[in-house]
C-alpha cells in the first residue's frame, strides 16, 4: 500500500467520525450512528404510520408526535 492510500484511508476515517449528520430530531451524528439508526440495528423501535395519518393530521390540524 503506498503512503498516499494509506494518509487517503486515515483521512476518510477521521473524516467520517466528525458530528456532521443529522436524522430527525437526533443531530450531530457521526456516519457510524447514522447507519446504525438506518438500518435494522438500530435500538431504536421502528414505528410504521401510514401515510393517511400523516395527511389527515394536516388536514384537520392535527400534528401528530412521532417518537
Amino acid at each position: 500500500m503506498s503512503e498516499k492510500k494509506a494518509v487517503l484511508i486515515i483521512g476518510l476515517a477521521f473524516l467520517s467520525l466528525l458530528p456532521v449528520w443529522r436524522s430527525g430530531l437526533r443531530e450531530n451524528m457521526n456516519l457510524f450512528e447514522f447507519v446504525m439508526v438506518h438500518t435494522i440495528f438500530s435500538p431504536y423501535d421502528v414505528t410504521y404510520v401510514p401515510e393517511e395519518y400523516l395527511t389527515r393530521g394536516e388536514i384537520e390540524g392535527i400534528y401528530m408526535e412521532i417518537r
